[in-house]
C-alpha cells in the first residue's frame, strides 16, 4: 500500500496504515542500548519495549535524557500507552499519536 496522507485516514483501521515493519527492544535491554537505538536512525521517534513478543511499554528519546544509569533495564522505565486496538478507526490511532511527541 502505499503511503497514506493525514488527512486521507477516513474510513480506514488502525490495521490499514500501520507500517509494514515495526522494530522493538527487550525489556532486558538497557538505556545505553536506547540511546544506540535511537541515534542509528534520525526517524525512530519512538521504541517499543516487549518482553518474549509481548508489549510492555514505548519510550522516546526524551525520556533518556538526563543521569539515566546506562544499565538499567528498560522495563524499568517504559511506560505503557496509549494504544489503540488494530481495528479502531485510524482517524482514532491519528489523534491519539499527535498527542505524544512520538508520533507514532
Amino acid at each position: 500500500m502505499s503511503k497514506i496522507k493525514i488527512d486521507d485516514a477516513a474510513g480506514l483501521s488502525v490495521r490499514d496504515v500501520l507500517h509494514a515493519q515495526l522494530s522493538a527492544l527487550e525489556a532486558s535491554a538497557t538505556v545505553a542500548d536506547a540511546r544506540d537505538y535511537f541515534a542509528a536512525s534520525g526517524s525512530r521517534r519512538m521504541a517499543l519495549v516487549c518482553d518474549g513478543g509481548r508489549y510492555v511499554g514505548s519510550l522516546t528519546p526524551a525520556q533518556l535524557d538526563g543521569d539515566l544509569d546506562p544499565e538499567l533495564p528498560l522495563a524499568q522505565i517504559a511506560e505503557r500507552g496509549p494504544t489503540v486496538r488494530p481495528d479502531d478507526p485510524a482517524t482514532l490511532g491519528r489523534d491519539v499519536a499527535l498527542t505524544s511527541d512520538a508520533r507514532r
